[in-house]
């Protein structure tokens, strides 16, 4: 019985650690996304292609 109430907080903890790493990943893919708009709009006013470097 002990033991399932320790898997059980356990299991609790590892998920909401989970959902905070899940809820940073999209924060930062949605960054780039922004950051990517911005340099390929800087881009396309100086009439460069975007490098893979920029991205």
């Amino acid at each position: 019985m002990f033991q399932f109430t320790v898997s059980e907080n356990l299991f609790k903890a590892t998920k909401k650690q989970w959902v905070n790493e899940y809820m940073f990943f999209l924060l930062m893919l949605e960054s780039r996304k922004a950051r990517f708009c911005v340099v390929s709009n800087i881009n396309k006013r100086r009439g460069n292609r975007l490098s893979p470097g920029e991205l």
